[in-house]
């Protein structure tokens, strides 16, 4: 199933019991962030394809999060990952949420950017 920010803001908002915030004036990207500290764990967004290096027009749907680094490394080699966008390219990785990714596996990584963002 390919997930859109929505689906992905829904299994955060259950998982987590944490309402999202929208920061930023400009666009609709949700911040996921911890209740106490306030440090993101997440951003979702629909941003423009080249903005990501992707080819073609339109936008495409993402959630960054974060990472071990050799957790990092190993997904951008996969279809699917990419290079952190506007983030710490060695510590965040971005999920491209109409792609192969499925519940659970988005699932899982959001509950490690949780921890490591504690």
């Amino acid at each position: 199933m390919a997930l859109t920010t929505k689906d992905a803001a829904r299994l955060l908002e259950t998982r987590f019991g944490i309402a999202p915030d929208c920061p930023f004036r400009e666009t609709d990207a949700m911040v996921f962030r911890h209740p106490s500290s306030r440090r993101w764990f997440a951003l979702l967004a629909d941003v423009g394809r080249e903005a990501v290096g992707l080819p073609g027009d339109g936008t495409v749907s993402l959630a960054n999060l974060k990472a071990d680094p050799d957790t990092v490394r190993r997904l951008t080699e996969e279809r699917g990952f990419l290079p952190a966008w506007h983030m710490n390219k060695t510590h965040w990785i971005t999920v491209v949420l109409r792609g192969p990714i499925d519940e659970d596996r988005f699932l899982r990584l959001a509950e490690r950017s949780f921890e490591l963002t504690r």
